[in-house]
Order: C-alpha cells, then structure tokens, then sequence
C-alpha cells in the first residue's frame, strides 16, 4: 500500500488530456465509475467533455498498474482552478492520498481553487485549508458544498 508520509517521494503523474494513453485513460474512469457510480450509487454521466478541455490536467498517483489515486484540475478562467473528481481506490483508502493529491494540486497553483465537496467531506478539506463558499446543493442528490482556497 503506498502511503501519504513522505509527500515529497509520492510520484505523482500529471497529464493533459491529449498525452494520455489508452490505457490511462481507461484507468481513470474505470476508478471514477467504481467509487461515484458504483459504490456511491449514483447514475450520472462522469464523462461530462471536461476530461478533454486544453486547460483541465489528470493527477495520480499511480500503484503499479492501476491509480492509487486521482483528482482531476480545471481551468474556470480567471486564474480560478478547479478540483474535482477526487478518488482513491479502496485498496489505499486510510494512507492520506487523497489529502497528497489535493496538496499536490495545490501546491502547483498560487491564484484561487475551488471545488464542490460532498458535505460530509467539508471538515476534511477544511483541513486542507479550503473553505465553505455558498450554500449547500444537490449535486445527483448528494448534498455539497462550493468551497475555496485563496
């Protein structure tokens, strides 16, 4: 199992779109489809054209052949960069991943971050510094929550 200790040694993998190869790319939203779709049961179309868009960027931190974990990066204009669709296989749930990969992300960016957490996660990325930016909604009847880094 990897684990989140040492973040500086945690080889991340960062890839537009176009540099993707079919495989990566079918690793991706088999993850994205096991936990969203399945574990979390809800039917909605992950493969929403953002995927592809010349500013979004794929983060992972690979675990042999498959993702360990994952969060995708949008460009929403304006220096504004989003994160979203953070997942960790439940293989590597428990070793501070998803936290590495949001920091990772993070780390890259010095304007604004926003992302729509599920509100049960909101104490989660409040301790990764973000914070609660507007009023709850449903997202696929999932409640969440906008949130903010500046």
């Amino acid at each position: 199992m990897c684990t989140a200790d040492a973040r500086s040694e945690l080889d991340f993998v960062d890839r537009r779109f176009g540099e993707l190869t079919v495989d990566q790319l079918h690793e991706i939203y088999w993850l994205r489809s096991l936990v969203f779709v399945v574990e979390q049961a809800c039917i909605y179309n992950d493969v929403d054209g953002r995927d592809a868009e010349p500013g979004t960027t794929h983060h992972w931190l690979p675990a042999g052949e498959r993702i360990a974990t994952y969060a995708r990066s949008l460009d929403d204009g304006d220096g504004v960069l989003r994160i979203g669709r953070v997942v960790t296989h439940p293989e590597h749930r428990g070793a501070g991943l998803a936290a590495a990969v949001v920091r990772h992300i993070g780390d890259a960016h010095t304007g604004t971050i926003m992302l729509d957490a599920q509100s049960h996660l909101v104490p989660w990325y409040e301790s990764l510094g973000y914070v609660v930016a507007g009023a709850e909604f449903l997202d696929d009847g999932i409640p969440h929550k906008p949130m903010r880094r500046n």
